[in-house]
């Protein structure tokens, strides 16, 4: 079990359950580095595979089979240009959280870049609680509980946690990577992940439309 998430909280993960009666933590990028085996930015191949596996306590859940090409290693044993699978919990919509305060059709959220927070469990990779950080167009989403409790992550804005900008300035790869070095260095010293409010996480900027025609 890792550091810093409760039983229940893995159970979720695991897929247990599709009740997500938990409050769900937020994870910085330290912490979430301190509990990943590996960490690499990708390029998003497909929205996934669904389908059906069996946890070690014996229940089944649907879960994605998705495939990444890595594009910069950054920890651990997965070495650029190659192909990973990854099992996604359908704990992560891809989804905006504005998209629940309205009544329009959901925002296609089209393949991108993203950074991945990842640990080998149960014969496969598989990001740690929270550890997928997706880049689309020229902005950083993160994933957190924020429209209910219970309820599943839901994509926002990432807010820069190590380094500061322009409330106008998107929050880049370029940004998010350099954020991500600093937080690989305050890991050194993490002791265990600290949690918070999935409200901490999250970029509070007013949503608008770019060229690309994605939400900020």
């Amino acid at each position: 079990m890792k550091l810093g998430v409760s039983p229940l909280i893995l159970m979720l993960v695991l897929g247990c359950t599709r009740a997500f009666a938990a409050l769900i933590p937020y994870f910085k990028m330290d912490s979430l580095a301190v509990q990943s085996e590996a960490i690499v930015l990708v390029q998003e191949l497909d929205f996934g595979k669904e389908t059906t596996r069996t946890n070690q306590w014996g229940y089944q859940y649907t879960c994605l089979e998705t495939r990444y090409r890595v594009l910069q290693a950054l920890k651990g044993a997965i070495t650029n240009g190659q192909d990973i699978t990854v099992v996604i919990d359908r704990l992560y919509t891809r989804r905006f959280e504005t998209d629940c305060l309205t009544t329009n059709t959901p925002t296609v959220v089209p393949l991108g870049r993203a950074l991945l927070f990842l640990e080998g469990r149960f014969d496969a990779l598989r990001p740690v609680l929270g550890g997928i950080k997706l880049i689309i167009g020229n902005q950083t989403y993160c994933y957190g509980q924020f429209v209910t409790n219970p309820g599943p992550l839901w994509l926002a804005p990432q807010r820069p946690e190590y380094i500061e900008i322009a409330d106008s300035e998107p929050y880049t790869e370029s940004l998010l990577l350099k954020d991500l070095g600093m937080a690989l260095d305050k890991a050194k010293t993490l002791v265990k992940p600290e949690r918070f409010s999935a409200e901490q996480g999250k970029r509070k900027i007013q949503p608008s439309k770019t060229p690309d025609g994605i939400r900020r």
